[in-house]
């Protein structure tokens, strides 16, 4: 009867250690976190794209303007993602998520101060990038260790999946922006500094408790050389370039087709709906394709096959229709097309990440996204630059070149086998 007490008071105490006070199991709070800061963080990085129309008849930018206006996020995106991925490794992927979300929240507040002067908004926008710069690979490296491998691929789809809701909040406050475009960076600055807190004081059980490995030395050399990694590098950067030209300038291109800003969101959201359905859909059926013992490479493959060529199909069927059936509802139609494919993106080239580097998860997606980044600062000033000369069908078959191309170099170098071990488990599974 003793025994039986002491393991009765034993099974409870591990239950509670567990569990949260809602009964939620610790890693689904963790998940709801950081589904959350997904969400809030994708907000903060596209409402800028709904409010440059109304900010630039305000203060009288021009396109190539706007377009260095939109690249100063990914400027400071750029300049933090390996150090964010080695913070994570230091500190632990929740504790640098949290202060991430306070800093980029902290700029967003005050970009609406800062916009009479392209300077300082030009400051603003760095700020916001190089908040969330830090935050995407804490996301990573929480996915590896929190999460076991059979279903990692559906976790960090469902995660990334509130980039595109994070989208369809913004675009749902373009008549907000109309009206007031000031309202909706004040709005989230707040939010976010909100989310921070609340996790700060009831964060998961053991969230902000990190042990890592003593002595773990991070192979750059490996990282910075071998073509497995490449192959990660280069999608990443092919997949970004078009999707960060659509997600900043859609609002301006149905505005240019002479729909009303608060009516761009009708045309838009659908895309970005389908991206985050695609996303999670992509993201069972490829955890089911492994458990069924089907190669993980060629998971892998197939899922960034379907992601990029979709792409770049239903882009190239933008550059390519004739101007009278090019209209809104049509062009909206293609855009669902272009997102639904890449939602499929994260089970491809962003969880083989976690196949072949689990140990440095966030090391490897700083510098996956460090170059990826750059897709966003190249294209926005390609797009500033471009499109009053050549015209969107330039625009969107570049981005087609460089869907196929980088298509290409994951198709030939991509690996499932673990390239890199530290020298023991990170931190308990």
């Amino acid at each position: 009867l003793k025994l039986q007490f002491l393991y009765f008071i034993g099974e409870m105490s591990r239950r509670r250690s567990s569990t949260n006070m809602l009964g939620m199991e610790k890693h689904h709070v963790m998940l709801l976190y950081c589904w959350l800061a997904s969400v809030i963080c994708y907000v903060d990085r596209t409402n800028m794209s709904v409010a440059m129309v109304p900010a630039a008849e305000q203060y009288g930018w021009d396109k190539a303007m706007q377009g260095f206006i939109f690249s100063g996020f990914f400027m400071g995106y750029a300049t933090t993602q390996v150090f964010g991925g080695i913070l994570a490794g230091k500190k632990g992927g929740p504790y640098v998520l949290m202060w991430a979300v306070a800093i980029w929240s902290f700029w967003t507040l005050i970009t609406p101060m800062c916009a009479h002067s392209v300077p300082l908004l030009m400051l603003a926008r760095i700020g916001l990038g190089a908040g969330e710069g830090i935050a995407m690979p804490s996301l990573h490296a929480i996915a590896s260790a929190w999460y076991p491998p059979a279903s990692q691929t559906r976790y960090v789809s469902f995660i990334t999946s509130g980039h595109q809701l994070g989208i369809v909040v913004s675009l749902l406050l373009a008549p907000v922006a109309a009206a007031n475009w000031e309202l909706m960076f004040y709005l989230f600055g707040v939010l976010g500094i909100v989310w921070a807190a609340c996790f700060l004081c009831c964060p998961p059980e053991g969230a902000l408790e990190f042990n890592p490995v003593k002595q773990r030395t991070v192979p750059w050399s490996a990282l910075a050389t071998r073509k497995e990694f490449w192959a990660i590098y280069l999608s990443h950067f092919g997949g970004n370039f078009g999707f960060y030209i659509l997600i900043t300038w859609l609002p301006v291109y149905f505005t240019q087709l002479g729909v009303p800003l608060e009516e761009v969101g009708g045309f838009t959201i659908p895309a970005y709906i389908c991206a985050a359905a695609s996303a999670n859909i992509a993201g069972y059926a490829c955890d089911t394709a492994i458990k069924k013992g089907y190669q993980v490479l060629n998971v892998r493959r197939c899922a960034q096959s379907v992601a990029m060529g979709g792409a770049a199909l239903s882009l190239l069927m933008c550059a390519t229709l004739p101007k009278e059936y090019a209209s809104p509802k049509v062009m909206a139609l293609l855009f669902c097309g272009a997102l639904a494919s890449h939602g499929c993106h994260t089970s491809g080239n962003m969880v083989n990440i976690l196949d072949i580097a689990p140990d440095f998860a966030g090391e490897t997606h700083g510098i996956s996204n460090t170059i990826a980044t750059l897709a966003g600062v190249v294209g926005n000033i390609y797009v500033g630059y471009v499109l009053p000369v050549y015209g969107w069908p330039c625009v969107f078959l570049t981005a087609v070149t460089v869907y196929v191309t980088t298509l290409c170099f994951f198709l030939m170098w991509a690996s499932d086998t673990p390239q890199l071990r530290a020298l023991s488990p990170t931190h308990e599974k």
